[in-house]
Protein backbone atom coordinates (compact mmCIF):
# COMPACT_ATOMS: atom_id res chain seq x y z
CA UNK A 1 0.00 0.00 0.00
CA UNK A 2 2.97 2.30 0.67
CA UNK A 3 4.67 1.69 -2.59
CA UNK A 4 0.96 2.64 -4.33
CA UNK A 5 0.83 6.06 -2.15
CA UNK A 6 4.27 6.65 -3.08
CA UNK A 7 4.06 5.99 -6.61
CA UNK A 8 0.76 8.58 -6.76
CA UNK A 9 2.33 10.99 -5.05
CA UNK A 10 5.23 11.19 -7.17
CA UNK A 11 3.07 11.06 -10.70
CA UNK A 12 1.36 14.18 -8.71
CA UNK A 13 4.73 16.55 -8.25
CA UNK A 14 5.97 15.30 -11.98
CA UNK A 15 2.79 16.25 -13.55
CA UNK A 16 2.20 19.43 -11.77
CA UNK A 17 5.74 20.83 -12.79
CA UNK A 18 6.15 24.35 -14.29
CA UNK A 19 9.74 24.30 -15.22
CA UNK A 20 9.04 24.28 -19.43
CA UNK A 21 5.91 26.26 -19.29
CA UNK A 22 5.93 30.30 -19.97
CA UNK A 23 7.89 33.02 -18.04
CA UNK A 24 3.60 35.21 -18.14
CA UNK A 25 0.55 33.71 -16.65
CA UNK A 26 -1.24 35.56 -19.38
CA UNK A 27 -1.96 33.19 -22.62
CA UNK A 28 -0.84 34.71 -25.77
CA UNK A 29 -3.30 33.92 -28.34
CA UNK A 30 -5.99 35.66 -26.29
CA UNK A 31 -7.20 38.62 -28.74
CA UNK A 32 -9.73 41.60 -27.46
CA UNK A 33 -10.15 43.63 -24.35
CA UNK A 34 -11.72 42.67 -20.98
CA UNK A 35 -13.77 44.98 -18.63
CA UNK A 36 -14.29 44.78 -14.86
CA UNK A 37 -16.36 47.40 -12.96
CA UNK A 38 -15.01 48.09 -9.50
CA UNK A 39 -16.98 49.34 -6.93
CA UNK A 40 -13.98 52.09 -6.09
CA UNK A 41 -11.97 52.67 -9.34
CA UNK A 42 -14.31 52.75 -11.95
CA UNK A 43 -14.44 50.52 -15.23
CA UNK A 44 -11.07 49.32 -16.07
CA UNK A 45 -9.98 47.34 -19.00
CA UNK A 46 -7.00 45.13 -19.66
CA UNK A 47 -5.60 44.24 -23.23
CA UNK A 48 -5.58 40.55 -23.02
CA UNK A 49 -2.98 40.78 -25.63
CA UNK A 50 -0.07 42.51 -23.58
CA UNK A 51 -1.54 42.12 -20.16
CA UNK A 52 -1.94 46.46 -19.43
CA UNK A 53 -4.55 47.24 -17.25
CA UNK A 54 -5.76 51.21 -17.44
CA UNK A 55 -8.67 53.05 -16.85
CA UNK A 56 -11.66 52.94 -19.29
CA UNK A 57 -14.46 54.61 -17.06
CA UNK A 58 -12.78 56.13 -14.29
CA UNK A 59 -14.86 56.81 -10.81
CA UNK A 60 -15.28 59.93 -9.48
CA UNK A 61 -16.48 59.51 -5.66
CA UNK A 62 -16.13 56.67 -4.35
CA UNK A 63 -19.60 54.12 -4.23
CA UNK A 64 -18.71 52.35 -1.55
CA UNK A 65 -19.44 54.52 1.81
Amino acid sequence: MKTIAFFFTVLLLVGCSKDNGPESSIPSNLKGTLYFDWADEGTLSIDTETGVKGTFLPSDSKRNG
